[in-house]
């Protein structure tokens, strides 16, 4: 498990680490969850990451974004832990 407290130090850690899930907030500080996806999505070295979003927003419009953007999993805050944790699992 590694931690990012923002897009820039995510996408640091996808480029020196093996990654298979990515659980990111929505509303991160500068560059927020779905721009995040879409870099994750864009990168053929991180195109094959399950992304898994976590938010307070549950917007139909930020739902389908997120959709289009190739998230695998939109779970809205609060998030039943057992949910999230079987949604990682696959």
């Amino acid at each position: 498990v590694s931690i990012a407290p923002d897009a820039w130090t995510a996408m640091e850690v996808l480029q020196h680490e093996q990654i298979d899930v990515v659980v990111s907030d929505i509303g991160l500080p500068m560059v927020d969850g779905l721009e995040l996806g879409r870099r994750i999505k864009a990168d053929p070295q991180t195109s094959d990451v399950r992304l898994l979003a976590v938010s307070a927003y549950s917007h139909d419009d930020v739902l389908e974004t997120a959709r289009r953007v190739g998230f695998d999993g939109y779970f809205v805050k609060p998030v039943m832990i057992k949910d999230l944790l079987q949604a990682i699992q696959g």
